[in-house]
């Protein structure tokens, strides 16, 4: 698929965003709708890769592709759990080497979304639940986009219709009767954005500056007034995020695909997996937010690039030398 700078760019947002809501930034209350941005990327992104497999070949290589996305995601997570056990002793002493060892277990092998819900959730590694949440969507997504490919491509489009409405109702169901944290880290409560990127993966891109500017309107709306553990973040803040990326997705502004800004959305993935732990340490010093962002950001730039150039390069490419079927 050809490589799209612009989403890169997206990413970057999506990314120094999450960041921000971390480090406590006044007026970014809602800056964990920023993983909902990433959800309906990778949504758009995974589809866009079946949907052309599929009509080149006639079939989805299933073991392929997931040896693939395991061979793009494991290699940076397990470079970070590996310091973590190292590091983590001294670094957090107010938890003991259980809780460590938990964390680490969970997050490696994509647990900690439903973790909380059975009475065991990670701890200094808790934000691993977005990534459990796309790792298993990725193990059953192919096994249902194959039947809705089948369909005629307006009816195709209305089954993803259905099916992102369907997720997201299901949401307003549960969250009266579960604690908020548990439903807003399951899979099953939480996969309608990537549904809503799969979406869109039938959907032509558009040159309107008008989608731009309302998609990334829309977004710095809900990542500004929505905020965390409330009933209306529920109801509208996540869907809301969830159409303010499709819009800027579909039409993506040429601004959002130079410069520091891509490069920053190639090493989002490692800036995500490092930048939490090291906010958990500047909470531990009591730092102002001020600092906290700008060390989480550089130091989490810092651990993403060595991972990204160092590591996460060398299984990049070898993905291709994989025989599919």
């Amino acid at each position: 698929m050809r490589y799209e700078p612009r989403l890169d760019g997206l990413r970057a947002i999506a990314a120094i965003v999450v960041v921000a809501f971390h480090a406590r930034v006044p007026f970014m209350n809602g800056g964990f709708l920023g993983v909902d941005i990433f959800f309906v990327l990778s949504g758009y992104l995974i589809t866009r890769l079946l949907v052309e497999e599929y009509q080149a070949t006639g079939r989805i290589h299933y073991r392929s592709f997931m040896a693939r996305r395991l061979l793009r995601l494991y290699p940076a997570l397990l470079l970070t759990l590996v310091v973590y056990a190292i590091l983590s002793p001294w670094l957090y002493p107010q938890y003991d080497a259980t809780t460590h060892y938990r964390d680490i277990a969970l997050s490696g092998l994509y647990l900690t979304d439903y973790a909380r819900a059975f009475g065991v959730p990670a701890s200094i590694l808790s934000h691993t639940w977005s990534l459990s949440v796309e790792v298993h969507f990725y193990f059953l997504w192919p096994l249902v986009l194959i039947f809705i490919m089948k369909l005629p491509k307006r009816q195709m489009q209305l089954a993803l219709v259905l099916l992102w409405v369907s997720a997201t109702f299901w949401r307003w169901q549960i969250f009266p009767f579960e604690d908020w944290r548990i439903l807003y880290e399951r899979t099953d409560t939480h996969c309608s954005g990537l549904i809503l990127g799969s979406l869109l993966a039938t959907v032509k891109p558009k040159n309107s500056k008008a989608i731009s500017i309302a998609g990334l309107g829309i977004i710095s709306i809900a990542v500004v007034f929505f905020q965390w553990r409330t009933n209306a973040t529920t109801l509208i803040g996540f869907s809301l995020a969830e159409i303010g990326a499709a819009m800027t997705i579909i039409a993506a502004p040429q601004w959002m695909g130079y410069g520091l800004l891509t490069w920053i959305g190639k090493m989002s993935y490692g800036l995500y997996l490092w930048h939490y732990p090291v906010i958990r340490v500047l909470r531990n010093m009591e730092t102002s937010w001020q600092i906290s962002f700008l060390l989480a950001l550089l130091l989490g730039l810092l651990f993403a690039t060595i991972s990204y150039y160092l590591v996460e390069q060398r299984f990049i490419k070898r993905r291709k030398y994989l025989i599919k079927g």
